[in-house]
């Protein structure tokens, strides 16, 4: 860095502020007034980062995330960062503070989703993190990500109060049934084969990120499975023999899409009905929670 601090105007002057690593590279320029206490920031410049060393570091941080979350590629853009750092008599105490700039990657795997290249551009205003709505092909159809992330609270708070189609047609496959729909009904764990396709729709959503999410958030979806054609194995291979269903190599199973809501940290449902040949319905009712507990309910009728 090269830089000057003068006391008496108590400014910081930043003719190059420099960071070069294999994960993250960073050049501002600018300065900072009222440094010793607002912090007012007008810096400047650009950054670029890897995604396979930033992936490198989540998953030594968070080896849950190793075969869940993969990012390809690069990313970078100018960033430009304005407006007081430091006021402690605001939540947060960077809310008057702005910045903005793009987040690219090449492909990547999350929770099972193909995602193609994409470019995200989200903007720090007011104590908000706000994505906008954007598309991104995935798994042979779209997903629409947007939100608002809000730091006005301890613990940052997860918004998606519109409706959105954050899945639309994406093609199933025994690894978005594991990673993705499993967490939706654990049932879909124990596919050893899945085909069809998904779309998923939220609203009204307010999830904290911290570790409340186990015990707080509100919100409703629904999701819909078409032409499903899955191979079962475990407990649902014991749910189709006492219905005495007949083995086949692939079960064609038709769904009457379900509705959900977010509650105390846990999705929420009445009636997920999966219906095989023969009209032989499994229906479940319960719940699954955010730290991986289930609370549910599987009705197998009745054959001789």
């Amino acid at each position: 860095f090269d830089s000057t601090l003068n006391l008496e105007q108590d400014v910081l002057d930043i003719a190059r502020l420099q960071l070069d690593s294999q994960t993250l590279a960073l050049q501002l320029a600018g300065k900072v007034s009222e440094f010793s206490e607002r912090r007012n920031l007008a810096l400047r410049g650009q950054y670029r980062g890897s995604w396979d060393a930033i992936m490198a570091l989540l998953h030594q941080f968070a080896p849950a995330t190793a075969q869940t979350v993969v990012i390809k590629g690069t990313t970078g853009s100018p960033i430009e960062i304005t407006g007081p750092a430091y006021q402690p008599d605001l939540l947060p105490v960077f809310k008057d503070m702005a910045s903005g700039l793009d987040l690219t990657w090449d492909s990547g795997q999350v929770y099972g989703l193909e995602l193609a290249a994409a470019k995200i551009s989200p903007v720090l205003r007011e104590g908000k993190l706000q994505i906008p709505l954007t598309p991104i092909p995935a798994s042979g159809g779209t997903v629409n990500l947007g939100a608002v992330v809000d730091f006005q609270q301890d613990s940052p708070l997860l918004l998606m109060r519109d409706r959105i189609t954050v899945m639309d047609n994406i093609l199933i496959t025994r690894r978005l049934a594991h990673d993705l729909l499993s967490r939706i009904n654990p049932i879909f764990g124990f596919l050893t084969h899945a085909e069809g396709s998904a779309s998923l729709w939220l609203q009204g959503v307010e999830l904290p990120l911290g570790s409340e999410i186990t015990s707080q958030g509100t919100g409703q979806g629904h999701l819909d499975l078409r032409e499903l054609k899955v191979r079962p194995g475990g407990l649902l291979i014991e749910a189709l023999a006492l219905g005495g269903v007949s083995k086949q190599e692939l079960y064609t199973v038709q769904t009457e899409g379900v509705n959900f809501r977010l509650q105390d940290g846990r999705i929420i449902y009445d009636n997920f009905a999966m219906i095989f040949v023969d009209n032989f319905d499994l229906r479940f009712r319960g719940s699954v929670g955010f730290d991986d507990t289930v609370n549910m309910y599987m009705s197998v009728p009745v054959r001789p």
